[in-house]
């Protein structure tokens, strides 16, 4: 077993600068760049230690919200030749003003639809553009309406990922909805191939409509119903559970598609340990909990048996579930987003699902009945497996990983700025899992 661990920056080398996750000073900063706005709120950061930051913001003036985010580098040269690229790629102006602006010498702000990677993001987030970039898709003999179609960005993640919902309108009063997804990768057309395999072996999952731009950009089926968080709000309902466990022991049962990539434990455990070194440079964890949080992923890993591989889902948690509770002849159940679909450990998908369970209780997010919904939903799975590849100190390690995990999405998502100890309740509760694994096989409490 070896565990990657990649070196920190040299003592005294720029993180990152502290105004840029100051939502007072970077609102005062954007109004002097020539942007109309009232609030730069930071919900999302992204770094390379003494290299570059990435923070992305919601923009609000009035009722008005943007996208945008700013990418700060450390060297002024690699920023002006940042600056120039944003400059010449002919930026689309947003309702608080000019697309793209500089903020000082080192650092460039971009609103969506412009983007620095995702290059494409305003023929398709553009209703009037949208006319002629899906001019070729079969409309059934409609001419679409960019005046009767609307966009609505569900996902973010500057220069990696934008997913939207896109409501067609048509001349003849005819609309439907598709998913769009579009990514810094194009592995489109790839994951459409996975998705039909899965769909072929009775998953329940969105159609593939299109790939577009190379296999940048993807378009899907657009399925109705709420996610698996809202459906779990009040009482467990078995019928529920029923469904969504069926889909997931369905998922497990597949055999594994050509070329679907391999999710191994060495792998899982040696991200986990990059993402407390991380949690710990930024000083936003307890240094003594990440060391003991470190030590027990890694002896727990080498400890626990080696379980067969299945296909996983690979981000399995609640909003990446979906339900539609009073569905003609019962509750159906929808696993998306499947781009980490892959060969794993059942319990990747098991512990995964429950980590964020108790990450959103912790952040006091869901009640007691999501825990118990989730729960159950575990104990299902594991019955139709009859337990294979969920051991109770398999299960443990990768409850324990989630919630690694989840402490540094939530050191991303800027969320220590409210709840300086979030961070901690974490970690905290992930060394608990590890100390008391016999009571993850039936899920927290």
């Amino acid at each position: 077993m070896t565990v990657d661990v990649r070196p920190l920056p040299a003592p005294g080398a720029p993180w990152f600068p502290t105004w840029a996750i100051d939502s007072d000073d970077v609102t005062r900063r954007l109004r002097a760049a020539g942007l109309d706005v009232e609030r730069a709120r930071p919900v999302y950061l992204r770094d390379k230690p003494g290299e570059t930051l990435v923070v992305g913001y919601d923009l609000t003036s009035g009722d008005h919200h943007e996208r945008g985010y700013l990418r700060w580098c450390a060297d002024p040269t690699r920023a002006a030749a940042d600056r120039r690229k944003g400059f010449a790629m002919a930026p689309a102006p947003c309702r608080l003003g000019p697309g793209v602006v500089g903020v000082g010498d080192q650092a460039t702000l971009r609103v969506l639809p412009n983007d620095a990677r995702l290059r494409r993001a305003r023929w398709y987030l553009t209703p009037r553009k949208l006319k002629r970039t899906l001019a070729d898709l079969d409309h059934g003999g409609r001419r679409l309406s960019g005046s009767a179609t609307s966009v609505q960005v569900l996902t973010y993640k500057p220069e990696r990922r934008i997913v939207a919902r896109l409501d067609l309108g048509y001349r003849d009063g005819h609309g439907t909805s598709v998913l769009l997804r579009h990514s810094a990768r194009a592995t489109a057309a790839t994951l459409a191939t996975t998705v039909e395999h899965l769909r072929a072996h009775r998953v329940a999952t969105a159609r593939p409509i299109a790939q577009l731009e190379r296999g940048a950009v993807g378009l899907d089926q657009f399925l109705h119903g709420i996610d698996l968080r809202a459906a779990a709000s009040g009482p467990v309902r078995p019928e529920l559970v029923d469904v969504v466990a069926e889909q997931i022991a369905t998922l497990h049962r597949v055999p594994a598609p050509s070329g679907i990539g391999v999710r191994s434990r060495d792998a899982e455990l040696s991200a986990a340990v990059r993402s407390l070194a991380w949690l710990r440079a930024h000083g936003v964890a307890d240094p003594t909990l990440v060391a003991r949080m470190r030590r027990a992923l890694i002896d727990t890993s080498r400890d626990a048996g080696a379980t067969p591989p299945v296909v996983v889902h690979g981000d399995l948690h609640d909003r990446n579930v979906l339900v539609d509770p009073d569905a003609a002849g019962g509750p159906r159940a929808y696993l998306i987003d499947l781009e980490r679909a892959s060969v794993g450990e059942a319990a990747l998908d098991l512990g995964r699902l429950l980590a964020i369970g108790m990450a959103a209780r912790l952040a006091g997010a869901v009640g007691p009945t999501h825990t118990r919904a989730l729960t159950e939903i575990v104990r299902e799975v594991q019955a139709r497996s009859g337990g294979v590849g969920t051991a109770p100190d398999v299960l443990a390690l990768h409850v324990a990983i989630g919630l690694v995990d989840a402490a540094l999405t939530a050191a991303r998502h800027l969320d220590t700025l409210t709840d300086p100890r979030v961070v901690d309740r974490l970690l905290g509760a992930a060394l608990d899992v590890i100390r008391d694994p016999g009571a993850t096989s039936v899920g927290p409490v």
